[in-house]
């Protein structure tokens, strides 16, 4: 029994720290991301990045339970999500699939996590999410049927 109070306290120590940590985090990633711009031309390093950074935000972030962590979360994504959807293809994906995970807070009894998901909601120019989704509609996975209708418009 005192083995799991002590887990727990640990559990909660390093929550609280994650939460303090969150805004710091998506800043130090967007310094990275304009770093890399600069390093690396290849794209794929980039996207790969970016991935790895959004599925960690996800887990460790949006599907916890845990008002406050939720609350920070969505605020933290309000500064992330613009970066994403303005930002390569792989990105926008990740940006809407982050969006598309976030909804799930609108029926959170937690006053604060609605709240943060309204704000969220709020900032969101939806002429551009439209827009961005058409697109990805209109994306194939072959490389090849994409540059036939490119060629096409050409």
């Amino acid at each position: 029994m005192q083995h799991t109070t002590s887990s727990y306290v640990l559990a909660k120590f390093a929550l609280a720290q994650l939460i303090d940590d969150i805004d710091f985090r998506i800043l130090t990633y967007l310094e990275q991301q304009q770093q890399l711009k600069q390093q690396y031309a290849d794209i794929r390093v980039r996207q790969a990045t970016a991935s790895t950074f959004a599925k960690q935000f996800k887990i460790i972030c949006l599907n916890d339970n845990n008002a406050r962590v939720i609350h920070v979360s969505l605020n933290a994504l309000r500064t992330l999500l613009p970066f994403l959807l303005i930002n390569s293809h792989a990105s926008t994906i990740i940006g809407i699939e982050l969006l598309k995970d976030s909804i799930q807070h609108s029926t959170s009894s937690c006053i604060l996590a609605k709240f943060a998901l309204a704000q969220l909601m709020n900032d969101i120019d939806f002429r551009t999410l439209t827009y961005l989704e058409q697109q990805l509609k209109q994306q194939y996975p072959d490389i090849r049927v994409r540059q036939a209708i490119a060629s096409t418009f050409a």
